[in-house]
């Protein structure tokens, strides 16, 4: 297995368990969700954690394959 497959992989494992764990929040009311302050903070970071995946994914897959990035 190549080491850009390895990277992607453990991207993948990284939005998929951050996806898993924003499910928790489906049990709670729009109130009691918007009431924790910690439930906020812990549904920002999992949101932050899987965006920071997915750049890394598609900087991964531009470094591969050659195309210039537009940044």
């Amino acid at each position: 297995m190549s080491l850009e497959r390895e990277i992607i992989e453990g991207k993948l494992d990284i939005i998929d368990r951050n996806l898993r764990f924003l499910e928790e929040f489906k049990t709670l009311t729009p109130d009691q969700f918007v009431e924790s302050y910690k439930d906020i903070q812990a549904a920002k970071y999992s949101f932050l954690e899987i965006i920071k995946a997915c750049i890394d994914i598609a900087n991964c897959i531009i470094s591969v394959k050659g195309f210039r990035s537009s940044t």
